[in-house]
């Protein structure tokens, strides 16, 4: 890699919101890098596996920008995953196996109606599942959860899938991917001189975007981060051995720590569960702890179920400090440097969303809520 200058796009991430980044930059004919501080899909422990599960949970019907963001999210996935394909002969995993979100406690008519109407108003189609229907249906489940809100357009992706695909769509469009470049640096002048601990400095980009996860404020350096806080949240998923058949993800709160838990039907006789919420800095390891938890977890589902674990990985998921969603837009004072990062557990869901409205600011094309669902003025909420 050689110091230039000029043309370059240059986008600091390799995990699915920045490669989505690069992908929509190249379909624009520009030229565009990728520099990942390790290898595509590789933590700092080796895991080749992001936390996410890589459920598309579509919201109901909410009027924040970022509600808006992840149903526009979740329903432009069919086309991409698809499109994906269509470039690569690869398979990202994408699927519509339905979700079902059990409850211990029936909710009261008028909540019921209320959220199924809800959610009829964004298209999505939902219906509730008594106690009976429950048990004859899912007859796995443990007595205890009474009731279930079904959605059955609910979609999975499978995230290491998707990685590599979008990688290899990347290439097919002439991004360059830089890996193994370590830890990535900003300094800003006249222009931004992009620093990696490995290879050439990068002067004079037209175009610099970090999408770099926890790390992205560490690119950015303290002063000018200063107002963009995005905090490491470890979380930790396991394989077992448990063949579900067709059944769509089960979504729960354990009585034991009342925390949200996944149950996620794999091919090949196998399930995921997750996950872990660790405020535990940058430590990225998997522990025997997080495992029990999450077989504990699957017990108060499935008490029947004592099946071995395959596999074990986790993530860390970069949170927002703030309260509305991710941070998508240009540094203040700067029109050369672009931030697209903290969305927690939503990176699946919000990349390619988050990927397409960036570039289209970026390139300086308008926005309406008409024709795109979104408009400039409202995305400003989202700048850093």
């Amino acid at each position: 890699m050689h110091g230039e200058s000029g043309g370059v796009y240059l986008v600091i991430g390799g995990g699915v919101v920045g490669l989505s980044i690069a992908r929509e930059l190249a379909g624009t004919g520009r030229h565009v890098r990728v520099l990942e501080r390790l290898a595509i899909g590789q933590r700092a422990v080796g895991i080749a596996t992001p936390a996410s599960l890589g459920i598309l949970i579509p919201p109901a019907d909410r009027p924040s920008l970022f509600g808006r963001l992840m149903l526009a999210g979740c329903r432009m996935y069919p086309d991409f995953c698809a499109q994906l394909a269509q470039e690569t002969s690869l398979d990202p995993g994408f699927r519509v196996g339905g979700g079902l979100h059990l409850r211990r406690k029936p909710p009261r008519l008028a909540v019921r109606e209320r959220l199924v109407a809800a959610y009829a108003n964004v298209g999505v189609n939902a219906r509730w599942l008594d106690d009976e229907e429950c048990r004859v249906e899912f007859p796995q489940i443990d007595s205890s959860f009474v009731s279930a809100l079904a959605l059955p357009e609910e979609a999975c992706v499978d995230p290491p899938m998707l990685l590599s695909v979008l990688a290899e769509s990347c290439r097919r469009r002439g991004v360059e991917i830089v890996e193994g470049v370590g830890e990535v640096r900003v300094e800003l002048g006249e222009s931004v001189t992009v620093r990696p601990t490995h290879g050439d400095p990068v002067r004079e980009a037209k175009h610099v975007v970090i999408a770099a996860g926890t790390w992205s404020p560490t690119v950015l350096g303290a002063r000018t981060a200063a107002s963009m806080l995005v905090r490491p949240i470890r979380g930790q998923a396991i394989e077992v051995e448990l063949d579900l058949g067709e059944a769509p993800a089960f979504h729960f709160e354990s009585a034991r720590d009342e925390k949200e838990y996944h149950v996620l039907p794999k091919p090949n006789g196998c399930a995921w569960i997750g996950s872990t919420v660790e405020n535990v800095g940058f430590d990225v390891g998997t522990t025997d702890s997080g495992a029990q938890q999450l077989l504990a977890a699957l017990a108060e589902l499935m008490p029947a179920a004592a099946p071995p674990v395959r596999r074990h990985w986790s993530g860390l998921r970069p949170q927002a400090g703030r309260r509305g969603g991710p941070f998508l837009g240009p540094v203040a004072g700067r029109d050369d440097l672009w931030v697209a990062c903290g969305h927690y557990r939503n990176g699946v869901a919000g990349g390619p969303i988050s990927a397409r409205l960036l570039v289209r600011q970026m390139l300086g094309e308008s926005l309406t809520r008409e024709s795109d669902g979104f408009d400039a003025a409202e995305l400003k909420e989202l700048w850093p």
